[in-house]
């Protein structure tokens, strides 16, 4: 930390944060896992709305980590803006229906599957979801 004041102090962390910035958008326009750190280096260079757009292309390309990104204190900031609400309400509501749908195939399914035998011949079976290996002939 000191010596990153100590860069900043010279103006040198702005630029080389500005390097990053250009660096990391260049090789890696939609790489979500990125979006969270140039959201972070963005804010610390003062930019809120560019800080912002990062937040939302993780969120929409797909972060793995986004309950971290939600909750990092870093950008603890940004959680009182209009934008930043929008973001995440938009992303719960596509959430919730992704986790609906998922939910109504599952139940749509029939739980059998086609087993081809040894000799060649196929058979539509459910296995147990509690024995080992057990298979049950269907119909």
């Amino acid at each position: 930390m000191l010596r990153a004041r100590q860069f900043d102090a010279r103006g040198l962390l702005g630029d080389r944060l500005d390097r990053y910035v250009e660096i990391a958008t260049e090789r890696a326009p939609h790489n979500p896992f990125i979006f969270h750190n140039l959201a972070c280096v963005q804010l610390r260079l003062g930019d809120r709305a560019a800080a912002l757009a990062y937040v939302e292309g993780a969120i929409t390309w797909g972060y793995p980590r986004l309950e971290q990104l939600r909750e990092d204190p870093d950008l603890a900031q940004l959680r009182d803006t209009k934008r930043w609400r929008e973001a995440w309400a938009s992303f719960d509501e596509r959430e919730a229906a992704r986790i609906a749908s998922t939910r109504e195939r599952r139940e749509s399914v029939t739980p059998a599957s086609t087993l081809n035998g040894a000799d060649g011949s196929r058979r539509r079976v459910v296995a147990s979801l509690h024995g080992a290996g057990e298979v049950w002939p269907v119909g």
